[in-house]
């Protein structure tokens, strides 16, 4: 608090010393200074970053073949929209018929010899037990029996398998969605392998998609999960987009040397307009401020002429130049030189007449920022160069410092 009524009395102070050497400034420096000036607005100011992305469906799903074989039909085509288990593609089955009823006859087969060595086996335990054959006899009917067993689950599981393949021949969608990829015609063949080839592509829901932007190493920090982010396309350039930050994937991405980060962007397309693959040209809104005074960051750094300084300081009372220097009013408890980061100045010229004003300075965007101060309007004139070098060279020693002895 105390901290807030020390600036406060210094702006008041500076602003009676600005207007008390107004005359002076007026006959004797004006006419030899020529100043640029810009208005303070008002109004409201955003700090956004910018990147462009490529939108895609939420949930796609790459649908391939288990099998190797020729297709023979193909059912949907791009944007057919279809149910989960519906069929998209059929392989031509007639080998894998033809395997299973050949291996349904073997297992057939494998069944009557399990039930014939069953019989001779009971039998030859019969006379094993009243002693009629050779114990070398019993065992060589049990062995057939347990082989003819070990013969009959390997068929069952060859059929098994002839019959999965038969199954396999029919490509189905493993989801609800749309087509979005067909990557095969008929008559082509296709070939499982450990990488299974992709013959359709079904996005699950194209109401719901998502923006992958690639963000600056530089920016990254300032992105958040939840944040606002305007879009546009080329296909749509009068219209705009939103959607919002879920995502910052902490793996990098090196493009050309320069480090960026993956940032996921939800997007609703109730209407279907925005399409897989499209251009986003997005904008991040890391902050914002509404109805406030804001001015160009020249007008902050600006800094003018040497001689100006010098007549502007002796011209104003004691009291005032005191508060000025640096180490003196409520920060001087900091250590000598350390001033409060937040505050800057102006020097705004009423009608023909320059004063020095501080100010708060609040957001900016790298180009504009917020400030704030008792007697700073919307409309004034603020200076930002003149015909003059600015007072910018480390040899000239700043008017606001002690003077040597």
């Amino acid at each position: 608090m105390k901290k807030i009524i020390w600036i406060i009395v210094v702006v008041v102070l500076l602003i009676i010393a600005g207007f008390s050497g107004m005359k002076f400034f007026k006959n004797r420096n004006n006419k030899q200074v020529q100043w640029i000036t810009t208005e303070i607005t008002k109004g409201d100011l955003n700090v956004v970053i910018t990147s462009t992305g490529s939108l895609e469906a939420v949930g796609t799903v790459e649908v391939g073949t288990q099998i190797s074989g020729t297709i023979s039909e193909i059912r949907v085509d791009f944007n057919t929209r279809v149910k989960q288990g519906d069929t998209l593609a059929v392989l031509d089955t007639r080998n894998l018929r033809a395997s299973i009823y050949e291996l349904s006859a073997n297992y057939q087969k494998a069944k009557i010899q399990v039930e014939q060595s069953q019989r001779e086996f009971n039998r030859s335990q019969e006379l094993f037990e009243n002693n009629l054959i050779s114990e070398s006899e019993y065992e060589s009917a049990r062995d057939a029996y347990e082989l003819a067993q070990t013969s009959l689950e390997i068929s069952q599981a060859q059929l098994y398998r002839a019959q999965i393949n038969y199954e396999d021949a029919y490509i189905k969608a493993p989801i609800s969605g749309v087509v979005i990829s067909k990557n095969v015609d008929e008559g082509q063949t296709v070939a499982a392998s450990f990488n299974t080839p992709t013959l359709f592509t079904i996005a699950e829901d194209l109401t719901k998609m998502e923006i992958q932007a690639y963000v600056d190493e530089a920016d990254i920090g300032q992105v958040k999960q939840g944040q606002e982010v305007i879009f546009d396309v080329d296909a749509y350039p009068d219209l705009e987009f939103s959607g919002e930050v879920s995502q910052i994937r902490l793996q990098p991405e090196i493009v050309s040397n320069v480090v960026n980060y993956i940032v996921i962007i939800e997007v609703d397309n109730p209407d279907l307009k925005l399409m897989p693959g499209m251009t986003a040209n997005i904008t991040i809104n890391i902050d914002s401020r509404k109805d406030v005074l804001i001015v160009p960051n020249t007008a902050l750094n600006f800094m003018p002429p040497q001689d100006f300084l010098i007549q502007y300081f002796q011209s104003l009372p004691d009291s005032v130049k005191e508060t000025m220097r640096p180490g003196s009013g409520p920060n001087q408890g900091a250590g000598p030189g350390q001033i409060d980061q937040d505050m800057g100045k102006l020097w705004v010229k009423l009608e023909d007449q320059i004063i020095m004003m501080p100010v708060r300075v609040g957001l900016s965007d790298g180009i504009s920022s917020e400030v704030t101060a008792p007697e700073l309007e919307a409309g004034q004139q603020v200076i930002i160069g003149s015909n003059l070098p600015q007072s910018t060279s480390n040899n000239q020693r700043s008017p606001f410092l002690p003077s040597r002895r």
